[in-house]
């Protein structure tokens, strides 16, 4: 059992998600991720448990080579 941390720094925070620094501050801008800082004002943590939940939302990856895909291009060509 793994457990992850509520708030965590942008290293762990990268290391969880597999996004780069620049990936992560792009997600925030759009509001895609909650940044917090850490009482006393010093260090910014990643609300990890909404970072993932929006990690899950994205829409996977359809490969070219998958039956779905070609069941798509069947379905608009006929």
């Amino acid at each position: 059992m793994t457990i992850e941390p509520k708030y965590a720094p942008m290293p762990t925070w990268i290391a969880l998600s597999g996004m780069t620094r620049t990936a992560s501050y792009q997600a925030w801008a759009d509001g895609n991720l909650r940044f917090i800082k850490q009482p006393g004002g010093r260090r910014t943590l990643v609300d990890v448990e909404h970072g993932l939940a929006w990690l899950r939302s994205q829409p996977a990856v359809v490969s070219p080579r998958t039956g779905q895909r070609r069941k798509a291009e069947a379905a608009t060509a006929a």
